[in-house]
């Protein structure tokens, strides 16, 4: 009887299997990546990234200024 060990050589097959896609940019998203779900919708974080950092709100400068020197008038 002689043993089949060809499957013991192959080498492991160590790709991170396709997961989901990115509704925006339409790329795969897989097993161990980072991605968002907001209303449903999945993004990457790229996406993520890109899409709503141009849409939050930006933070109050002036208030912060205030805050700043009234914090140094102490």
């Amino acid at each position: 009887m002689v043993l089949d060990d060809r499957e013991y050589l192959k080498s492991p097959d160590n790709e991170a299997e396709k997961v989901l896609k990115c509704f925006l940019c339409k790329d795969w998203i897989y097993e161990g990546d980072k991605y968002y779900l907001i209303g449903g919708v999945e993004y990457c974080e790229d996406c993520l990234n890109e899409t709503y950092k141009r849409i939050a709100e930006l933070p109050d400068y002036e208030a912060i200024k205030a805050e700043m020197y009234y914090e140094d008038m102490k």
